[in-house]
């Protein structure tokens, strides 16, 4: 006993020094991922210079934006379903894989000079494919790598992983270009891929249990978009993260021709300013910390908001380099305390069963708020002045801040997601086989009279929970003969899915069905009663 106790103190003050990094297969991973940022990023002003050289279409540099966005929005739901039914591990060696064939043909095609704008549209988009696979379920593995108590700190520190390449990659690439070439950037970033494909293929990760049959891919995208859809905190998420992307993807968009256009900078000072923006985001991370103690979540996300909006603004008439140096790190700043809070809040308000589900849609409106915001300040720097589009930009994102008033992050992070053990079945004649069904359960409670209205709030909790985890008609009716007796129904589609729901019953869940039960009255429990479709048993 004494060594367990000495040993959870060890690792408490190695959390207290090092956080998550104390665990070993996270700082593996984590510093695997920060080499492969520090690649897509060199990729990245790769793309966009050799954008530059081949064109001056401020459309066509902003596509490269659309064009990396673009996948993410179209196949994040069905690459969060496959990450929560397939083995996860599988599923990123497959997408790393991808990755750095995609990186590689880009290269080799840029080293012998046969490339193209649509080409580099087309193998950014092939590469973004890849990066819409991998997202749900790079990030879904992180609670496997580190305790609860340190999952807001690790997805923090997987978030700087990405602003620190931010900030070095433009200045890295910048140095490869000048030395060796744009295709050796590409080169080196198909290189980086490979890291962590050896890595992954190596780590051990616990095999899930689950003596249920494998939920179908159509239903698992169902029952995604279904938890999202009964969830008010998510609801809150996803509505903030789309609204100050759609704005503030101006700046990564539009960089390029801001510097090249109007204020008359070699291209290489593209790469500068982002390194500024990257710089930034790092200083945030260790600035986010102090913030987040002191403030609650809307105010966090107004102050940062307030600040990104500045620094839009500062684009649109300041022409004096070291100034704009200060107001993109000021952004950059701004910009992670922003995805940061919608990040942890996404992540820790989403039960394990559901995650990779539920963070494949966080990142289809992240994503698709860059893709379609890039769209949107590309064609209007067309037939406006780059100085109207991102006035207009700045207004857009502080015009943000009044959807704050209606969708509060004030309630996320109080919750407990973790599962609870799946309760019994009462005794029945028969087992149904899994994909028998409909299954229609009913629960009989005995109300005071006086009661009912208070009852019936509370129920109406409970119920969005049974249409959360997978009912799909639910009600609650009132005896006529005996007004006192209350019969709650819910239908799922078979037994196998009404199995999951006990499954997927969180902690956060116990509060709101013990608010249901402590109305009835009697010696004994609520009746619980199975019914299943006779017609489809009949059938086999």
């Amino acid at each position: 006993m004494e060594k367990k106790e000495s040993a959870l103190v060890r690792v408490k003050k190695g959390e207290a020094r090092w956080g998550p990094f104390i665990y070993p297969v996270f700082r593996a991973i984590w510093i695997a991922a920060l080499v492969s940022n520090v690649g897509t990023w060199m990729q990245n002003v790769g793309a966009v210079l050799l954008m530059n050289q081949l064109t001056s279409s401020p459309l066509l540099i902003a596509l490269i934006q659309t064009a990396t966005s673009l996948p993410i929005f179209l196949l994040s739901i069905p690459a969060g379903a496959l990450a929560d039914i397939f083995d996860r591990r599988h599923l990123l060696i497959f997408t790393q894989t991808w990755m750095f064939v995609m990186a590689a043909i880009l290269g080799v095609l840029t080293l012998y000079g046969v490339t193209t704008p649509s080409v580099i549209l087309f193998l950014t988009f092939l590469l973004g494919i890849g990066s819409a696979l991998n997202g749900p379920a790079w990030q879904a593995i992180i609670p496997e790598l580190v305790p609860r108590r340190q999952l807001a700190s690790a997805i923090s520190s997987n978030g700087a992983s990405n602003n620190i390449a931010r900030a070095v990659g433009p200045a890295v690439g910048g140095v490869v270009i000048a030395y060796f070439g744009i295709g050796f950037v590409f080169i080196l970033n198909g290189v980086s891929f490979l890291g962590t494909l050896i890595l992954i293929y190596l780590w051990k990760r616990r095999p899930v249990e689950n003596t249920l049959p494998a939920e179908r891919f159509l239903s698992a995208l169902q029952a995604g978009v279904r938890y999202t859809r009964f969830s008010p905190i998510l609801r809150a998420i996803l509505v903030r993260c789309g609204a100050f992307t759609l704005a503030a993807s101006s700046i990564w968009a539009l960089l390029s021709p801001i510097v090249t256009a109007k204020l008359h900078l070699s291209p290489n000072y593209y790469g500068f300013l982002l390194s500024w923006l990257g710089a930034g985001a790092v200083a945030g991370a260790f600035v986010l910390p102090r913030i987040r103690k002191r403030l609650d979540p809307d105010k966090r996300m107004a102050l940062s908001i307030t600040i990104y909006s500045l620094s839009t603004l500062s684009l649109a008439f300041i022409s004096n380099i070291p100034v704009l140096c200060f107001t993109m790190a000021l952004g950059g700043m701004a910009w992670l305390n922003v995805m940061a809070d919608f990040s942890v809040a996404t992540q820790t308000n989403v039960p394990q069963w559901v995650q990779a589900r539920v963070l494949s849609l966080y990142l289809l409106v992240t994503q698709g708020g860059l893709a379609i915001g890039s769209m949107i300040w590309g064609v209007m720097a067309e037939h406006f002045s780059l100085q109207v589009t991102m006035v207009t930009a700045a207004v857009a994102t502080f015009a943000g801040l009044v959807i704050g008033l209606r969708y509060s992050l004030r309630n996320t992070g109080n919750n407990n997601f973790s599962l609870v053990h799946r309760a019994h079945e009462p005794a029945m004649a028969f087992t149904p086989e899994p994909e028998d069904g409909p299954v229609i359960i009913m629960v009989e409670y005995n109300i005071k009279e006086e009661d009912i209205p208070a009852f019936l709030k509370s129920i109406n909790k409970l119920s969005k929970i049974r249409s959360r985890d997978g009912a799909t008609h639910i009600g609650v009716y009132q005896d006529m003969a005996m007004p006192s007796r209350m019969v709650e129904y819910f239908i799922v589609d078979s037994w196998a899915e009404h199995l999951r729901q006990h499954d997927r019953f969180t902690h956060a869940d116990i509060n709101i069905r013990e608010n249901v039960l402590k109305f009835h009255i009697g010696d004994t429990p609520p009746k619980t009663t199975h019914f299943i479709a006779a017609e489809a048993r009949e059938k086999k």
